[in-house]
């Protein structure tokens, strides 16, 4: 069993270093629990693969002995167990590779390192000629949701720029012409984002992409020269719209009632868009610029000063709560003293005398009054026999 588990340690020590490699990520920007469970499934893997050819040795070879067993059985296990862990890592690899340096751009420590990891993971996976760049455009369109939300949709909008729609299905290209015209959209650039969507062809898009490239293009009607044309382009909302593309619909006909002089209409659907998508839809409103641009900042400004309001009066509760717990401590304090006093001052009780015969002083020490007209009475005794 010894050799087993050796094995299992070496395949289970090397799995993370493989995983690095095949998915073009640096070791460094390994999470900790992606190199814990490479280990385990490598390890257990040859475990596994272990104990079965144990049990089919015994029962298919000659009686060997112990040592030898085990060995063979290790050899086994090791042969069977490393292929698989290969294909294991090799599996999608660039994707996954892709979306952990993706994830990792929001830790400012080594952001630079994993967005020039990332570079050249993009770089390796262009596709060489002859083959289909679905592959490629499939990557990118996976780091499309991160990328622009670190703020690097600059980076995503050249990537694609770069891979050309030659040799790509249909719905690749509309879901490409979609992607680099929001950048572009994003980047103040509407002319770009037109020229990208005329490249989407007019059969072989599913109705949801759609759905999309045509509020795409309302809003860039809407910030054009033609406001007017953007609500007919756009078309009545249907039942069941996803949160973001009923925000974007939002934005269209905000844009629209803004440039006809109906800012509480414009400022009624900025916020329907606000609700569906949260801050993020005041952005993409201000972007490129429009007719309902300012007041989406506005908007956004006006949050933002209810934050910090919201925030000072948090605090100013917390400094409450505080001398509270302060006043508090204080009165256990005062508590504790008066009982002491009390303690130190108390009187025997009615007919207790005190201990060993003693009699009570009163305060200063002085005695009691009895005593005091006795001794007078012995003073006047004294004075009779003289």
């Amino acid at each position: 069993m010894l050799p087993t588990l050796a094995a299992a340690t070496l395949l289970g020590a090397l799995a993370p270093m493989l995983r690095s490699l095949m998915m073009g990520v640096p070791f460094a920007l390994l999470s900790i629990g992606m190199a814990l469970r490479s280990f385990a499934s490598a390890a257990m893997t040859v475990l596994v693969f272990g104990a079965l050819a144990r049990v089919t040795l015994i029962f298919v070879l000659p009686p060997l002995p112990p040592p030898e067993l085990g060995l063979w059985a290790a050899v086994v296990a090791l042969s069977v167990a490393t292929p698989l862990v290969v294909l294991s890592a090799a599996r999608r690899r660039r994707l996954r590779g892709g979306l952990l340096l993706a994830y990792r751009l929001k830790d400012e420590a080594v952001r630079e390192q994993s967005l020039a990891a990332l570079s050249r993971l993009v770089a390796r996976s262009r596709p060489k000629r002859g083959r289909s760049p679905s592959d490629h455009v499939q990557l990118l369109l996976v780091l499309a949701g991160p990328l622009t939300a670190f703020g690097l949709s600059n980076k995503l909008e050249a990537w694609l720029s770069e891979t050309p729609a030659d040799g790509l299905e249909a719905r690749w290209i509309a879901l490409r012409a979609q992607a680099l015209a929001t950048c572009r959209v994003e980047a103040g650039d509407p002319e770009g984002a037109a020229r990208a969507l005329d490249e989407v062809p007019e059969t072989g898009v599913d109705p949801l992409l759609g759905a999309w490239l045509t509020a795409t293009r309302a809003l860039l009607l809407a910030v054009g020269d033609a406001p007017e044309d953007a609500l007919e382009k756009l078309g009545p909302d249907e039942e069941d719209l996803q949160a973001a593309l009923l925000a974007s619909r939002c934005i269209v006909r905000a844009h629209v009632l803004a440039a006809r002089g109906h800012d509480d209409g414009a400022e009624k659907e900025l916020r329907q868009a606000l609700t569906a998508a949260g801050r993020s839809a005041l952005s993409r409103a201000a972007r490129p610029h429009g007719p309902a641009s300012a007041l989406a900042a506005r908007i956004a400004d006006e949050l933002a000063h209810e934050e910090d309001e919201d925030e000072e009066e948090e605090d100013d509760f917390e400094d409450e709560d505080e001398d509270f717990e302060e006043d508090e401590d204080f009165e256990d304090e005062d508590e504790d003293f008066e009982d002491f006093e009390d303690e130190d001052g108390a009187q025997p009780e009615d007919g207790a005398q005190p201990e060993d015969g003693a009699q009570p002083e009163d305060e200063d020490g002085a005695q009691p009054e009895d005593e005091d007209e006795d001794d007078k009475d012995e003073d006047e005794d004294d004075k009779d026999a003289s």
